[in-house]
């Protein structure tokens, strides 16, 4: 039997206190690595232990379950999500997320749970989180945490214009302030991906929802806030094909 190495995220201590006896008590497979009751603490250890299955609380106060998943750069695990509210197990299981557990967590619902990501993960299957959250995005307002140099800050997807690569480092455009973010260009696309975001140059990545203009003569576009962003060549096809799909 394979060994299915987790990681449990709930803000509420005596849950992830609860969740680690149920495991060691019903659930001989899996080994819980790592546990804790900050999300933001929770994107470091999956990106560090890079687990099989990620118990995930959705309701949680400084960002919820979703939102931590549309953070993370390393995106190959199962999830089960646990949660107190059954508005929130009903949207889980509307967007596809199939395993989910009510709290108080039943060890019957568990070990089924369990099962389920047993049988995927012996059959080589991970589940698609980037699928899972395109179907996020459509019912919720996003968020992403970004690292800056102060720490990591939580923006609403839809309120970032565009990005413009500075080296090693990202400065994230807002529509009267900016944020210098402690990632490549290419890392923030690939966190944003999952949104309507768009490379248009070697350096520049849009928002969509903001553009205006594109003034093909002259080789830029428009952003809402008044800001011109060069589009290159090797990208205009891309840009086109986006305008062309809005006809």
């Amino acid at each position: 039997m394979k060994l299915i190495r987790a990681i449990a995220i709930d803000d509420e201590a005596d849950s992830l206190s609860i969740l680690s006896i149920l495991l060691k008590k019903y659930c001989s497979n899996v080994q819980l690595v790592a546990q804790t009751t900050s999300p933001t603490e929770g994107i470091l250890l999956i990106q560090k232990h890079q687990p099989d299955l990620v118990f995930l609380d959705i309701s949680m106060p400084t960002m919820n379950g979703f939102e931590l998943l549309q953070s993370l750069d390393y995106k190959y695990f199962e999830v089960i999500f646990t949660t107190a509210h059954d508005e929130y197990a009903i949207q889980a299981f509307k967007i596809g997320a199939v395993h989910y557990l009510l709290k108080p967590i039943d060890r019957m619902e568990l070990l089924g749970a369990v099962n389920r990501v047993a049988q995927k993960l012996q059959q080589d299957q991970t589940g698609d989180i980037n699928q899972l959250l395109q179907k996020i995005v459509s019912l919720r307002k996003p968020k992403i945490a970004i690292p800056t140099t102060r720490g990591i800050e939580m923006v609403n997807v839809d309120e970032i214009i565009y990005c413009e690569a500075n080296s090693n480092y990202t400065v994230v455009y807002f529509h009267t302030t900016k944020k210098v973010v402690t990632k490549t260009l290419k890392e923030v696309e690939q966190q944003v991906q999952s949104y309507n975001f768009l490379r248009v140059h070697h350096s520049f990545l849009i928002n969509l929802d903001h553009l205006k203009n594109y003034i093909k003569v002259e080789g830029f576009v428009e952003m809402s806030n008044g800001s011109k962003v060069s589009v290159s060549r090797s990208r205009k096809n891309d840009l086109m094909q986006f305008l062309n799909g809005m006809e």
